[in-house]
């Protein structure tokens, strides 16, 4: 008689015959578990094969945020033409838009802070007008000397220039501005005492954009005035008169008043 050991087939067959379904749920749970694990390999199949993500949006160190930009004065003009304070010949505050004799001059009360409000240079351009204090309380104003509509800030930069500059007449021995008839015109140098008339040729030169050798009809001297010191005077020789300023004259023709232009582009 053989004998087995109760393991093999022939131990799952007599199991499966007494209880079918124990047998069953083995099975179930040994494919459940094979699913499984085919499953886990497919996704790190997945994840090993896969790009890395690519971020929607790319984060960046902000900065610190910079200033407002400073606005742009219009035309060229002075922003302190935007803000200007005046007062008519007996001191009553005006708008600058209408007639008024005084303006406030920021900044300052000297010939430099002057020149440059009205749009000039210091070392080179002669107002027709004076920086004054104590006229209106202890505020420092500009007097052009006789009353005048709009604000003189950047005045000189401007085609209406004339009006503003120095000059004088021999004849009458009197100040003007250079719109009227005159025999000369005065130049500054930058000097604080008397130019030489080196100086002064060369101030002269770089006010008219020209050599004075190109103008035979021009002279220059060094002189010294109570409005100005270290200064120069440009004028017509003989008995002609300029009716214009000579401010950056270059090729144009002279303004006499004896068969020229009476007016020069610039």
């Amino acid at each position: 008689m053989s004998h087995t050991t109760g393991r093999g087939p022939g131990r799952v067959e007599r199991l499966a015959s007494r209880h079918p379904l124990l047998l069953a749920a083995s099975v179930v749970g040994i494919l459940a578990s094979l699913v499984t694990i085919v499953v886990g390999v497919v996704e790190l199949a997945d994840r090993i094969d896969a790009d890395p993500p690519v971020p929607t949006t790319i984060p960046t160190t902000a900065g610190p945020t910079p200033p407002p930009a400073e606005p742009t004065p219009s035309g060229g003009q002075p922003s302190a033409a935007t803000q200007a304070q005046c007062w008519s010949a007996t001191v009553a505050a005006a708008p600058c838009e209408s007639e008024h004799r005084y303006e406030l001059l920021p900044g300052g009360c000297d010939l430099p802070t002057l020149a440059s409000y009205l749009g000039g240079r210091s070392d080179l351009d002669v107002p027709d007008a004076e920086a004054r204090l104590g006229v209106v309380n202890d505020r420092c104003v500009l007097d052009p000397g006789r009353t005048v509509v709009g604000s003189a800030a950047g005045i000189l930069a401007s085609s209406g220039d004339d009006a503003w500059r120095l000059c004088y007449d021999t004849a009458k021995a009197s100040y003007m501005n250079c719109s009227l008839p005159h025999a000369g015109e005065f130049v500054a140098t930058g000097r604080v005492g008397r130019a030489t008339l080196a100086e002064c040729t060369e101030a002269a030169e770089t006010y008219l954009d020209q050599s004075l050798a190109e103008l035979p009809e021009l002279q220059v001297q060094a002189v010294t005035t109570g409005r100005l010191l270290g200064g120069c005077f440009v004028s017509a020789r003989g008995s002609q008169h300029l009716t214009a300023s000579v401010r950056s004259l270059g090729p144009n023709t002279l303004p006499l008043s004896n068969g020229g232009s009476g007016d020069h582009d610039r």
